[in-house]
C-alpha cells in the first residue's frame, strides 16, 4: 500500500488531563507523515478541552486527515480503577472494533502520552496472522527481576513466568478478527466482573482475556524512553530476562525510535531541563506548537506532594489538581517554574514529615 492509497485509522485516548498531551501526540503523528499519507483519526473523548480541539482542527489546512471525537464519558462507569492513578477512560480501547465502521480493517490505538518519530505506515503492514492484536512486551517489567515478574505474572495473572506480558498504550488492532471473535464482548465482561482484582485493570484484562491472541511486535513501536542511556550504552540488555527482543534490537530501536511512549512517571518534566534526547524532542516538538508555555503533564513532585497530604484517592486528586492550576498560573512567568519547584519541594518534605508523624501518634 502507498502513501496515497487508503487513510490509516488512528484512535486515541484522552480526557480533560491529557488534552494537552494529545494535541501533541497528534502533531507528531502529522510531522512524520509520508507524502500523501492520509489518517483517519478517532479520539476516544473522556472530555477533551475545546480549545484543543480547535487548533488541532486548524491543522487540516496543512495535513490531510479527518478527526471524529467520541464521547464515552458514561461508559464503564461501575469498573474498578485499580491501585494505579487510573480511571474509566481505560478501557475505551476495548470498545474500538464496534466504534470503527466495519469497512476498517485495521487501526492503530495509542495513549495520548506517545510522540510519534517515525510514519507509522510501516506498521500497518506488519502481518498479524490470526492475531486480533500486535503489542510491545513490557521491558520495564522485564528489567525488574524474577521476584517482581513473578508476583505480577504468577501470582497476580495465574501465568508463567516466561509467559509474555504486554503493553496495552500501543495496540494494532486485528479488527476483522476481533469482531468475529467477538472479543469486544469477552473484555467488557470480564472487566465489569473482574477489574478490583488487578493493579493496571485494562493491561491485565486484556492480557489475560486475549492471552494467545497477541502477536509480539517490535520494540521500535513502543519503546520506553527511561530506559534510554542504559540502551545507547548496552547495559541495559544485560538484566532483560523473558523478553524475545535482542540487545541489537533494543539499541537500534532507541536510536531510531518509531514511536515512544512516556508511560507512568518517565513523562517529560516541563521545569527541569532534559534529561534525556528523546525528552529534549519532545520539547523541540512543543515548541511548534501553542502550548510551549503550558506543562502537558504533571510533573511527579506534584504527585508526591499530593499523596503526602493524605486523605486517599480522591483527596490525593483533588490536591493533585489543585497544585497543577498553581504551577499553570505562574509558568508562562520567567523563573517561576524553577522557584515553584524549590518552594514544592520544601513542602513535600514537611508533609510527608507530617505524616509520619500522624501515623506514628495513630499507632
Amino acid at each position: 500500500m502507498t502513501a496515497s492509497e487508503a487513510p490509516l485509522s488512528i484512535v486515541f485516548s484522552a480526557d480533560r488531563n491529557f488534552s494537552v498531551p494529545l494535541g501533541l501526540a497528534v502533531h507528531s503523528l502529522l510531522k512524520h507523515a509520508a507524502p500523501g499519507r492520509r489518517y483517519d483519526i478517532h479520539v476516544l473523548d473522556g472530555g477533551v478541552r475545546d480549545d484543543v480541539k480547535n487548533v488541532i482542527d486548524t491543522w487540516k489546512n496543512n495535513h490531510s486527515f479527518t478527526i471524529r471525537y467520541h464521547d464515552l464519558r458514561q461508559k464503564f462507569r461501575s469498573c474498578g480503577s485499580g491501585s494505579g492513578d487510573f480511571s474509566a477512560a481505560m478501557y475505551y480501547r476495548f470498545l474500538i472494533p464496534d466504534l470503527l465502521p466495519e469497512t476498517v480493517h485495521r487501526a492503530l490505538y495509542v495513549d495520548s502520552d506517545v510522540m510519534f518519530l517515525q510514519d507509522c505506515g510501516e506498521l500497518f503492514q506488519t502481518d498479524l496472522d490470526n492475531h486480533c492484536l500486535g503489542a510491545v512486551e513490557d521491558v520495564y517489567l522485564a528489567s525488574l527481576g524474577d521476584s517482581v515478574r513473578h508476583s505480577r505474572i504468577v501470582e497476580d495473572l495465574g501465568f508463567p513466568i516466561d509467559h509474555p506480558y504486554y503493553l496495552s498504550g500501543q495496540l494494532l488492532m486485528n479488527l476483522d478478527r476481533m469482531r468475529a471473535t467477538q472479543a469486544t464482548d469477552r473484555l467488557i465482561r470480564y472487566a465489569e466482573t473482574h477489574s478490583h482484582l488487578y493493579r493496571f485493570p485494562d493491561q491485565d484484562i486484556m492480557n489475560i482475556v486475549l492471552e494467545d491472541e497477541i502477536k509480539t511486535i517490535p520494540y521500535k513501536w513502543c519503546i520506553m524512553p527511561c530506559f534510554e542511556k542504559e540502551s545507547l550504552a548496552g547495559t541495559f540488555h544485560s538484566r532483560l530476562k523473558h523478553i524475545p527482543y535482542g540487545e541489537e534490537e533494543i539499541m537500534e530501536a532507541t536510536r531510531r525510535p518509531g514511536l515512544v511512549h512516556f508511560a507512568g512517571g518517565s513523562k517529560p518534566d516541563s521545569t527541569s531541563p532534559p534529561a534525556t534526547h528523546i525528552e529534549a524532542t519532545f520539547f523541540r516538538y512543543r515548541k511548534e506548537t501553542p502550548w510551549t508555555n503550558e506543562p502537558p503533564y504533571t510533573p511527579g513532585y506534584i504527585k508526591l506532594a499530593a499523596q503526602a497530604s493524605g486523605g486517599g484517592p480522591e483527596r490525593t486528586r483533588r490536591n493533585t489538581a489543585a497544585l497543577m492550576r498553581c504551577l499553570r498560573a505562574v509558568y508562562p512567568i520567567p523563573g517561576a517554574p524553577r522557584i515553584f519547584r524549590t518552594v514544592l519541594t520544601s513542602y513535600i518534605r514537611i508533609a510527608a514529615k507530617w505524616q509520619r508523624m500522624r501515623c506514628k501518634t495513630a499507632a
